[in-house]
Protein backbone atom coordinates (compact mmCIF):
# COMPACT_ATOMS: atom_id res chain seq x y z
CA UNK A 1 0.00 0.00 0.00
CA UNK A 2 0.96 4.03 -0.38
CA UNK A 3 1.08 3.93 3.16
CA UNK A 4 3.71 0.80 3.81
CA UNK A 5 5.68 2.13 0.87
CA UNK A 6 5.97 5.86 2.59
CA UNK A 7 6.97 4.60 5.90
CA UNK A 8 9.82 2.30 4.08
CA UNK A 9 11.07 5.38 2.01
CA UNK A 10 11.09 6.89 5.54
CA UNK A 11 12.92 3.99 7.52
CA UNK A 12 15.61 4.47 4.80
CA UNK A 13 16.12 8.10 5.27
CA UNK A 14 16.21 7.67 8.73
CA UNK A 15 18.57 4.67 8.17
CA UNK A 16 20.80 7.00 6.13
CA UNK A 17 20.98 10.08 8.69
CA UNK A 18 21.79 7.21 11.21
CA UNK A 19 24.88 5.87 9.30
CA UNK A 20 25.74 9.93 8.83
CA UNK A 21 26.15 10.10 12.58
CA UNK A 22 27.24 7.49 13.61
CA UNK A 23 28.74 5.82 11.36
CA UNK A 24 28.02 1.68 9.76
CA UNK A 25 26.16 0.48 13.01
CA UNK A 26 24.01 3.68 13.10
CA UNK A 27 21.26 2.22 11.28
CA UNK A 28 21.93 -1.77 13.59
CA UNK A 29 21.58 0.93 16.65
CA UNK A 30 18.67 2.75 15.50
CA UNK A 31 16.66 -0.70 15.22
CA UNK A 32 17.39 -1.88 18.29
CA UNK A 33 15.85 1.88 19.54
CA UNK A 34 12.61 1.54 17.54
CA UNK A 35 12.82 -2.54 18.94
CA UNK A 36 12.92 -1.31 22.48
CA UNK A 37 9.89 1.70 21.57
CA UNK A 38 7.83 -1.40 20.13
CA UNK A 39 8.28 -3.54 22.98
CA UNK A 40 7.23 -1.68 25.18
CA UNK A 41 3.69 -0.95 23.01
CA UNK A 42 3.51 -4.17 22.92
CA UNK A 43 3.56 -5.19 26.59
CA UNK A 44 1.02 -2.15 27.09
CA UNK A 45 -1.39 -3.26 24.37
CA UNK A 46 -4.40 -4.75 25.88
CA UNK A 47 -5.17 -8.06 24.59
CA UNK A 48 -8.02 -9.27 22.83
CA UNK A 49 -9.22 -12.52 23.32
CA UNK A 50 -11.59 -14.16 21.21
CA UNK A 51 -15.43 -15.15 23.91
CA UNK A 52 -16.48 -17.54 20.92
CA UNK A 53 -14.39 -19.91 20.72
CA UNK A 54 -13.46 -18.73 17.15
CA UNK A 55 -9.56 -20.09 16.05
CA UNK A 56 -9.30 -22.94 18.20
CA UNK A 57 -8.53 -25.49 15.21
CA UNK A 58 -5.73 -27.48 15.55
CA UNK A 59 -3.15 -26.55 13.32
CA UNK A 60 -2.25 -29.30 11.90
CA UNK A 61 -5.78 -30.45 11.00
CA UNK A 62 -5.94 -26.48 9.01
CA UNK A 63 -2.49 -27.37 7.21
CA UNK A 64 -3.19 -30.98 6.21
CA UNK A 65 -6.53 -29.31 4.70
CA UNK A 66 -4.63 -26.46 3.25
CA UNK A 67 -1.91 -29.12 1.41
CA UNK A 68 -4.95 -31.36 0.37
CA UNK A 69 -6.33 -28.44 -1.52
CA UNK A 70 -2.97 -27.40 -2.79
CA UNK A 71 -2.37 -30.38 -4.68
CA UNK A 72 -5.71 -31.53 -5.88
CA UNK A 73 -6.31 -28.25 -7.81
CA UNK A 74 -3.76 -27.67 -10.51
CA UNK A 75 -4.16 -24.28 -11.09
CA UNK A 76 -3.46 -23.11 -7.34
CA UNK A 77 -0.77 -24.99 -7.20
CA UNK A 78 0.56 -23.34 -9.95
CA UNK A 79 -0.22 -20.01 -8.64
CA UNK A 80 1.93 -21.15 -5.29
CA UNK A 81 4.97 -22.06 -7.57
CA UNK A 82 4.82 -18.89 -9.31
CA UNK A 83 4.54 -17.21 -6.38
CA UNK A 84 7.54 -18.95 -4.68
CA UNK A 85 9.84 -18.54 -7.85
CA UNK A 86 8.84 -14.82 -7.91
CA UNK A 87 9.82 -14.23 -4.60
CA UNK A 88 13.17 -16.28 -4.47
CA UNK A 89 14.41 -13.88 -7.26
CA UNK A 90 13.27 -10.92 -5.08
CA UNK A 91 15.04 -11.95 -2.10
CA UNK A 92 18.16 -12.67 -4.23
CA UNK A 93 18.01 -9.55 -5.41
CA UNK A 94 17.72 -7.80 -1.83
CA UNK A 95 20.47 -9.77 -0.42
CA UNK A 96 22.96 -9.45 -3.22
CA UNK A 97 22.17 -5.19 -4.37
CA UNK A 98 24.56 -3.69 -0.98
CA UNK A 99 27.31 -5.65 -1.98
CA UNK A 100 26.85 -5.34 -5.55
CA UNK A 101 27.15 -1.90 -5.77
CA UNK A 102 29.73 -1.32 -2.91
CA UNK A 103 32.06 -3.60 -5.23
CA UNK A 104 31.04 -1.53 -7.75
CA UNK A 105 31.65 1.99 -6.58
CA UNK A 106 35.11 3.35 -5.40
CA UNK A 107 33.10 5.88 -2.63
CA UNK A 108 31.03 5.63 0.12
CA UNK A 109 27.68 4.29 -1.36
CA UNK A 110 24.58 6.08 0.18
CA UNK A 111 22.65 2.92 0.88
CA UNK A 112 19.44 4.22 2.87
CA UNK A 113 18.75 6.47 -0.02
CA UNK A 114 19.04 3.74 -2.82
CA UNK A 115 16.73 1.47 -0.72
CA UNK A 116 14.48 4.71 -0.24
CA UNK A 117 14.85 5.28 -3.81
CA UNK A 118 13.78 1.26 -4.24
CA UNK A 119 10.76 1.61 -2.00
CA UNK A 120 9.81 4.97 -3.56
CA UNK A 121 9.71 2.86 -6.86
CA UNK A 122 7.69 -0.31 -5.66
CA UNK A 123 4.99 2.36 -3.86
CA UNK A 124 4.73 3.53 -7.47
CA UNK A 125 4.58 0.43 -9.07
CA UNK A 126 1.39 -0.60 -6.41
CA UNK A 127 0.01 2.30 -7.47
CA UNK A 128 0.45 1.55 -11.30
CA UNK A 129 -1.01 -2.12 -10.71
CA UNK A 130 -4.62 -1.97 -9.90
CA UNK A 131 -5.51 0.20 -13.04
CA UNK A 132 -3.37 -2.06 -14.83
CA UNK A 133 -5.41 -4.74 -13.58
CA UNK A 134 -8.21 -3.17 -14.52
CA UNK A 135 -7.36 -2.23 -17.71
CA UNK A 136 -5.76 -5.54 -19.26
CA UNK A 137 -7.38 -7.99 -17.00
CA UNK A 138 -6.07 -10.64 -14.13
CA UNK A 139 -4.27 -13.07 -17.07
CA UNK A 140 -2.91 -10.35 -18.86
CA UNK A 141 -1.89 -8.09 -16.13
CA UNK A 142 0.28 -11.01 -14.49
CA UNK A 143 1.57 -11.83 -17.90
CA UNK A 144 2.59 -7.85 -18.40
CA UNK A 145 4.09 -7.90 -14.65
CA UNK A 146 6.10 -11.04 -14.45
CA UNK A 147 7.59 -10.03 -18.14
CA UNK A 148 8.68 -7.13 -16.72
CA UNK A 149 10.18 -8.48 -13.64
CA UNK A 150 12.21 -10.96 -15.65
CA UNK A 151 13.88 -8.51 -18.12
CA UNK A 152 14.10 -6.31 -14.99
CA UNK A 153 16.32 -8.92 -13.45
CA UNK A 154 17.89 -9.59 -16.99
CA UNK A 155 19.12 -6.22 -17.34
CA UNK A 156 22.46 -7.28 -14.99
CA UNK A 157 22.93 -10.28 -16.63
CA UNK A 158 22.94 -8.72 -20.09
CA UNK A 159 25.07 -5.83 -18.97
CA UNK A 160 27.34 -7.53 -16.45
CA UNK A 161 30.64 -5.63 -18.06
CA UNK A 162 28.87 -2.52 -18.59
CA UNK A 163 29.35 -0.85 -15.55
CA UNK A 164 32.17 -2.86 -13.56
Amino acid sequence: SIGNGLVAVLAGVAAQVAADLFGDIGPFQLAIACTVVVLLLVLLWPENYASDGAGDTDSGTSASAAWGCIRSNRPIELLGWSCALFEGGTYTFVFMWVPTLLEATDYNLPTGLVFSCFMLCITFGGMLFEPLLHSLGAERGTIVVYVGAALSMMVPVVCAGAFW
